[in-house]
């Protein structure tokens, strides 16, 4: 289950604090033997009435951002694994990575850990926390709660249905789809992603490729629709996505660069922030905001747009 390739800021790595993990067994279990890597274990606590094996699992990041589905999917595997054969696991994690949780909102990751909670009440796994200086601490039922607020929420469960709708409306068809696997398949490349914007593209495999990503930014679009976008350079590629997925159309009007908001497809109706905020871009469907100010609605730094439009709508009424 381990990484020590590489190092992320805040994050510790595997090779950086195994030393404290083995110490602090060895005061445990002071007559046990404590072994590294067995049957790609981590650490395996060995005594004379059994064993107990032990996961040391890092934080992976991917550029700036931690990747908590990475984090799910290596941490799972393994311990349900050792669950099975020893009924028993023992986990330590970064105790950064659990801040992080506790500022992620569950709604904008498809994540579940309910399970590793369950484990934990069921007596089967003990789950420690350790800093990159080695202060451990075993974590208990209030520490843990956080893991019951992560779910597969809606938008996961509603995605296959978005990109059926939007691979029909770009005509894309199983066939024309296999045959765009079957081009990138002879160049050897690892990443269809990067072949898809990569020089050379015909016109329907770079349409493809743009399609393809806006299916990966899906949180970055619920992100906008619920007016809780990030302030970064990422706000740019999600409200492309929204444009690639039918959901705004950018024009000229009344001389300005805007935006209104079309959802040719209906599938606003998947995303939780477009309930949220439905009065608002039902208005918005109707009348076209200028970009600048759009930019602002869905960094959540103009609450006040409808408010202040039907003001300004009242005004002009008076004067006609």
């Amino acid at each position: 289950m381990n990484n020590i390739d590489g190092k992320e800021d805040g994050y510790w790595t595997v090779e950086e604090i195994r030393h404290y993990i083995i110490d602090e067994l060895k005061n445990r279990f002071p007559n046990s033997i404590i072994m590294r890597e067995l049957s790609s274990i981590d650490i395996m606590i060995l005594k004379e009435d059994g064993c107990i094996p032990v996961e040391i699992q890092k934080t992976y990041a991917i550029g700036n951002r931690t990747s908590i589905s990475s984090f799910e999917d290596r941490t799972r595997r393994q311990i349900e694994r050792n669950i099975n054969i020893y009924d028993i696991c023992w986990l330590f994690l970064d105790n950064n990575f659990l801040e992080h949780l506790m500022h992620t909102s569950s709604r904008t990751v498809s994540f579940d850990m309910r399970w590793l909670y369950k484990y934990y009440r069921e007596g089967k796994v003990n789950i420690f926390s350790i800093t990159r200086d080695g202060i451990i601490k075993e974590l208990k039922d209030e520490d843990l709660n956080i893991l019951t607020k992560f779910t597969i929420n809606d938008l996961s469960k509603n995605k296959s249905s978005i990109v059926y709708n939007v691979l029909k409306w770009k005509g894309f068809t199983t066939e024309e789809i296999n045959e765009i696997y079957s081009n990138f398949e002879r160049y050897n490349m690892h990443s269809i992603k990067k072949w898809l914007h990569a020089k050379g593209r015909t016109q329907r495999e770079r349409e493809f490729g743009t399609v393809y990503s806006a299916f990966d930014n899906l949180y970055g679009i619920e992100s906008i629709l619920n007016c809780s976008a990030p302030d970064n350079n990422s706000l740019r590629f999600y409200m492309s996505s929204c444009r690639t997925i039918g959901l705004f159309s950018s024009d000229y009007y009344d001389k300005y660069k805007s935006t209104i908001f079309t959802d040719e497809l209906d599938i606003a109706k998947y995303f939780d922030g477009y309930e949220n905020n439905k009065e608002l871009w039902e208005y918005i469907r109707e009348y076209p905001v200028d970009n600048r100010t759009l930019n602002m609605i869905v960094k959540g730094k103009y609450p006040n747009y409808l408010k202040d439009r039907n003001m300004q709508k009242n005004i002009d009424d008076c004067w006609n």
